[in-house]
């Protein structure tokens, strides 16, 4: 089976954007923001969950995804 890829369009101002929202934070860390500590809080939970739903629900999602191919 080959190998399915996609290329995506990217405007100038798509990327300046993505970049604006990186930089942002790695400033923030920079300048010892406590914003930063929060979102980093949340960013940690927010994948402890995704993790945890993940496991609960790996046997159902891997059918779906092999019955829509």
């Amino acid at each position: 089976m080959g190998v399915k890829a996609s290329i995506t369009k990217v405007s100038r101002q798509d990327k300046i954007n993505r970049l604006t929202g990186a930089l942002a934070v790695s400033i923030a860390k920079k300048r010892n923001d406590p914003d930063v500590k929060k979102l980093l809080k949340y960013k940690k939970l927010y994948f402890q969950f995704k993790a945890k739903i993940n496991a609960k629900y790996k046997n159902a999602s891997s059918a779906a995804a092999r019955n829509s191919m």
